[in-house]
């Protein structure tokens, strides 16, 4: 943990701690093959405003159920993707 110390030579006070640790980050290194990635879910969550008109919640319902089939297709289907929507929607 860092403090400070008198230094009497230049008569100020200075931080002293450990030293500095330098951080490298590969970004030339190969990436896995897709194809062997594990099979893995997520999930889309929308929260909507009480004020939104019910066409244009229809309308952003509908983009984002194409979206995700289109993300589902990309992966070749290694990661499900479910869609939440709010109680009020559903009901």
């Amino acid at each position: 943990m860092p403090s400070m110390r008198f230094d009497p030579k230049t008569g100020q006070w200075v931080r002293v701690g450990n030293p500095a640790v330098v951080v490298v980050h590969d970004c030339n290194a190969p990436q896995p093959d897709a194809s062997s990635t594990p099979h893995t879910a997520m999930t889309v969550q929308l929260t909507l405003s009480s004020l939104a008109h019910p066409d244009d919640v229809a309308a952003v319902i509908d983009r984002l159920q194409a979206a995700i089939k289109d993300a589902e297709a990309a992966t070749g289907g290694r990661i499900d993707i479910e869609f939440a929507l709010p109680d009020i929607v559903r009901g």
